[in-house]
């Protein structure tokens, strides 16, 4: 692992994202060391179906892990990638008999 190998230039992180999956925006002025670590699905946070959240872990910019890849420099996603395996494209099942 070099010693690049941080948050800050990973793929999965996002600078001032917030944390819950929904949320398009941090309230007031987001502290741009902290982010989110999106390599896997978001975590259900809350035992009640009502107020339970899902959310994203946050982190600080120089953490490090195992899942660090190079962030790609001019991907036309801006770093969105598109979805691999176990997707169902509906479209394709429309019309069908089930």
């Amino acid at each position: 692992m070099s010693a690049d190998e941080r948050c800050a230039t990973c793929e999965w992180w996002q600078a001032g994202a917030p944390a819950r999956a929904y949320a398009e925006t941090l309230p007031g002025n987001p502290e741009m060391f902290l982010g989110v670590c999106i390599v896997n699905p978001p975590m259900i946070v809350g035992s009640d179906p009502q107020t339970a959240t899902p959310m994203f872990p946050r982190t600080h910019q120089n953490r490090r892990c195992a899942a660090w890849e190079e962030r790609e420099v001019g991907d036309p996603n801006d770093g969105e990638r598109a979805p691999t395996g176990f997707v169902v494209n509906l479209a394709d099942h429309r019309g069908r008999a089930a």
